[in-house]
């Protein structure tokens, strides 16, 4: 057991995170950050990398707000092509100079 308001949190990275593990229970006046968006989430995590299945309705959908869960992955993806097609243009057009 353990104090009331303390909670137990674990990082992102779980094998080298700084987390509960080290330090221990944090008290409620110390969490100054609130979630966002889940970034990543997949279906059978523990049975290694492989077998991972992307659960793609979850991926950069938001945790806070009203109503339903807005998934921004499409917009993710929309800029990464853009990122992608604008530095191979950008390239193009250099190696013409």
């Amino acid at each position: 057991t353990f104090k009331q308001d303390y909670y137990w949190m674990m990082g992102d990275n779980r094998d080298h995170s700084e987390d509960s593990r080290a330090w221990g229970y944090v008290p409620e006046n110390h969490i100054v950050g609130t979630p966002i968006f889940i970034w990543l989430s997949v279906d059978n995590f523990n049975e290694g990398v492989f077998n991972w299945r992307p659960r793609w309705d979850r991926i950069f959908t938001t945790v806070n707000g009203e109503g339903e869960p807005v998934s921004y992955f499409k917009y993710f993806l929309i800029a990464l092509i853009a990122y992608f097609v604008g530095s191979w243009l950008w390239k193009k057009k250099k190696s013409k100079k």
